[in-house]
């Protein structure tokens, strides 16, 4: 049975706190070259204030304290430019995530409040009873700038997110604003129409996130920028997400700026309070190691748990585990597994890794989706979607259609609902790649299962534009893998609509072939073939034909073994024309014995009377065409 405790590579001993203290000392300015020694504390020339850093707690001069309660007591500190800040560790051995957060904020607090310099001087204990952990992610602007290129007369802007926390921030949305974020205009005055995306950013780690270029005539100017402004991510300070930079352009130059960073400018309110949650100080479980956990693999395993500062492991959905846990050397002890003890331990890198033998190779890796235990999914790409609707079909070659429900975006919010207008059992959205969807467009979202080449073609009437191959989301911004949607402009005062879907799943039938030496009109179902040629990138040939809307088509090289090959490449079309160009990128010309164009056609279902609002007063009908 392994017994194995986290890699000492993830905790640094107090003799490993020598070579930080030294990087320390050269990074913060000495006042009048005095250093202080660990061994002389008592020696000390100046009066000293002591920062008590412990895995899951701190205190400041004997009060217990957070990073957000400690600025308001070091205002209280008299001449600081005269005063050492010390910083102490509760215990021999500490995570080095947790050593390295701390001293990257009490570097900048010494900076900020003008203290003579920053010293360890080793251990010490705790002088509070009580423990409490600030727990969750932070996610606060480190700095925002405005850069100018002169010769090109643009400008952009750029915010630096540090995570100072010992756990990874998550991917988030964020935004930039000119003026008055409550205008919704971005940094070049125009409309926001999307979004930025950030992260995710692991423990100690610098994120830059700029925007495009754009013209800024001479003035005064507000920006602001908006971290997580959508509120999707849990954090222990949710008033902390923004920063404002006031910018003067004189004659095409920078004339002055300012940045108050991180902010809450004047105008702006949140109705989110900050929340500091307890942990037992008796935790049983080491703080990197708290929170929720995902694991996927290509081969479809799915797993969720969550992990309880009290050792409880509490099994959100798996293939076969239990919850109940031990844990030994600080590291979990699963039930047992296939008739083998199931252990986990954190990696310096932040996952998670399962033990199922004696070696790391047996087990698998889980990553860490939220620092909080028990939440839901963020982010994961793996979700399923298993509500059984009624409005879905059978066809053959293994092929079921549903159409799962329809959404829109009024002016305020967005709202979604069955095809008849009844409600979902929960609310999902279609999305576009990094834009959000505007007033008068509609989601149509399905779910199509069948063999992994399938095609799809899917018409709306009453639209004037459809954008295909679009995701589903729900409320808490949880892709779902095996929906799909479709967003169209619709005609204005329609009630409903009828959505058409093609699939094409069968065999496929060659009908022309070409040797590829020349070009050819070609006799057999009316291909337009040019002559093949080879460059550095594989061999290409070219065919055209009349489009046809009811089936796919393809072009496979065979080669002189006899074995097929499909290929990447692109169209155009004109008129009733489609011009394809194929591409063998792993093929030579003198492999190739024959290409051949195949078809298949596609199976079309179509649901009429689709409801256009959140009304269930029609009645949604499947029908299956003929071909």
């Amino acid at each position: 049975m392994l017994n194995r405790p986290i890699p000492k590579n993830a905790k640094i001993g107090i003799g490993g706190f020598t070579v930080l203290l030294i990087l320390g000392f050269i990074l913060l300015p000495m006042a009048g070259g005095s250093r202080a020694n660990a061994n002389d504390v008592g020696k000390m020339p100046h009066p000293s204030v002591r920062l008590v850093v412990g895995p899951d707690t701190m205190t400041f001069e004997g009060q217990q304290v957070t990073w957000e309660q400690l600025p308001a007591l070091l205002e209280k500190v008299t001449k600081p430019g005269n005063t050492i800040f010390e910083i102490a560790v509760s215990t021999k051995e500490m995570p080095l995530s947790r050593y390295d957060s701390a001293m990257s904020r009490a570097s900048k607090l010494v900076k900020q409040f003008g203290f003579e310099y920053l010293s360890y001087v080793g251990q010490h204990k705790l002088d509070s009873k009580a423990a409490r952990k600030v727990s969750g992610v932070d996610i606060t602007p480190a700095d925002f700038d405005i850069r100018l290129d002169e010769k090109r007369g643009v400008c952009n802007l750029v915010v630096s997110i540090q995570n100072e926390c010992a756990l990874a921030i998550p991917k988030f949305k964020l935004n930039f604003y000119r003026g008055d974020p409550g205008d919704n205009l971005n940094e070049a005055g125009n409309v926001h129409r999307g979004w930025h995306e950030a992260g995710p950013i692991e423990p100690g780690k610098r994120w830059n996130e700029r925007t495009g270029y754009f013209h800024l005539p001479d003035g005064k100017y507000d920006f602001n920028v908006f971290l997580d402004y959508d509120n999707r991510i849990s954090e222990f300070d949710e008033n902390n997400n923004r920063a404002l930079l006031q910018v003067r352009i004189e004659n095409g130059r920078i004339a002055d700026k300012s940045v108050t960073c991180p902010t809450s400018p004047k105008g702006l309110k949140t109705d989110v309070q900050v929340e500091i949650k307890g942990i037992p100080a008796g935790s049983k479980v080491p703080a990197e190691m708290v929170g929720t956990w995902f694991f996927d693999n290509p081969h479809g395993d799915e797993e969720q748990m969550a992990i309880f500062p009290d050792g409880r492991v509490v099994v959100l959905y798996s293939n076969g585990h239990k919850d109940k846990t031990n844990i030994v050397n600080d590291v979990i002890e699963l039930a047992e597994y296939k008739n083998a003890k199931c252990r986990m331990a954190v990696r310096q890198d932040g996952t998670l890794v399962q033990y199922f033998g004696q070696s790391e190779s047996n087990g698998k890796r889980w990553r860490r989706i939220a620092p909080e235990p028990h939440t839901n999914l963020l982010g994961a790409l793996s979700d399923s979607w298993r509500f059984k609707g009624k409005y879905s079909v059978k066809l053959p070659d293994d092929v079921k259609v549903e159409l799962v429900g329809v959404c829109d975006w009024p002016k305020e919010g967005k709202r979604c609902w069955q095809p008849d207008g009844s409600q979902l059992p929960m609310e999902i959205y279609a999305t576009k790649w990094n834009q959000e969807p505007e007033a008068g467009q509609y989601g149509f979202m399905y779910k199509v299962t069948g063999p992994d080449d399938l095609k799809l073609s899917c018409s709306i009437f009453g639209a004037s534009s459809t954008e295909g191959s679009c995701k589903v989301m729900d409320a808490f911004g949880r892709k779902f893998k095996d929906l799909t949607a479709s967003i169209s402009d619709m005609e204005e005062g329609r009630l409903s609509t009828t959505i058409r879907i093609g699939v094409a799943a069968g065999t496929w039938e060659t009908i022309a072939s070409h040797d590829g030496k020349r070009m050819t009109i070609g006799r057999q179902g009316g291909i337009l073939w040019s002559q093949a040629f080879q460059s550095d990138s594989g061999t290409h040939i070219v065919t055209s034909r009349e489009w046809r809307k009811d089936q796919t088509d393809r072009v496979v090289a065979i080669d002189k073994d006899g074995k097929l090959h499909t290929t990447g490449g692109g169209s155009v079309a004109s008129g009733k024309i489609d011009q394809h160009t194929a591409s063998f990128r792993n093929l030579k010309l003198g492999q190739i014995k024959e290409f051949q164009y195949q078809t298949r056609p596609y199976q079309w279902i179509e649901f009429k009377n689709v409801s256009l609002s959140a009304t269930p007063s029609l009645l949604t009908r499947v029908y299956t065409l003929s071909h």
